[in-house]
């Protein structure tokens, strides 16, 4: 499958039971692969399919109509960029010299969106994708490039937030500090450059 064949859908609900049975219909209604399905705070569920564009629209229709009114968010990406289904949950290295930039929003599809957007606006890399865990139901993605290309991805990301009422927040940092990437992991270790 190629990057332009490639989509990822992502559907959220208020009930950890009710959340395991529409993954499961969406499963079965389609020929797609589940990267993500897990619980989080406040007895939400979710969960995250990647696979062709019809398959994964055959996935989520499935999982919304067992879900009911139970469904409280979803998303469906068509072409995702390349980068972001290895960012989810993973930290990768942000270049030497690069600034950084962060976005935060209230949800995890919102999260999904503007990561997508972001990294389809500007010449920068997606290094994180944190969806919901630990986050009290919130998602934040962290990217990377030259200090003008971050700043309009992460302006990008932020607009089409504030659009729809899901920012929590946004901030570049230009040349961050070595010390605070390595803790985030986010910068490749000495003697691996």
């Amino acid at each position: 499958m190629s990057p332009a064949e490639t989509a990822l859908g992502l559907i959220e609900l208020y009930s950890v039971a009710r959340g395991l049975a529409a993954l499961d219909a969406g499963c079965k209604a389609a020929a797609v692969e589940l990267i993500f399905a897990r619980p989080f705070c406040a007895g939400k569920f979710a969960g995250l399919w990647r696979g062709r564009v019809g398959e994964v629209r055959s996935a989520l229709n499935a999982a919304r109509r067992t879900g009911g009114e139970l469904v409280v968010g979803e998303c469906l990406l068509p072409a995702v960029h390349p980068d972001l289904p290895g960012a989810l949950g993973a930290s990768r290295a942000s270049p030497r010299g690069a600034s950084l930039g962060v976005v935060e929003a209230f949800n995890i599809a919102a999260t999904l969106r503007a990561a997508d957007a972001a990294a389809k606006a500007a010449a920068v890399e997606l290094l994180e994708v944190r969806l919901a865990v630990g986050l009290g139901g919130r998602g934040y993605f962290t990217l990377a490039g030259e200090t003008a290309a971050a700043a309009q991805a992460v302006e990008v990301a932020a607009a089409l937030l504030v659009d729809e009422g899901l920012l929590v927040d946004r901030r570049l940092i230009p040349a961050p500090d070595p010390a605070l990437l390595e803790r985030l992991e986010l910068l490749d270790p000495p003697n691996r450059s």
